[in-house]
């Protein structure tokens, strides 16, 4: 299930936007390091999160 969903938020197009943010030497590392952020804030952020869908 965290595979399909690191696919799923991987090809969002506001992930691929955030990416260009990222230096060009960098940007490989971009969908990793966005990966650590998601996975932090998403269950810190959780209630607020469930209450808008």
């Amino acid at each position: 299930m965290h595979s399909y969903i690191d696919s799923l938020i991987d090809n969002h197009e506001a992930v691929k936007q955030v990416r260009t943010l990222f230096s060009t030497v960098m940007r490989r590392m971009a969908p990793i390091a966005l990966d650590v952020i998601w996975d932090h804030f998403l269950p810190r952020h959780w209630l607020q999160v469930r209450l808008r869908a």
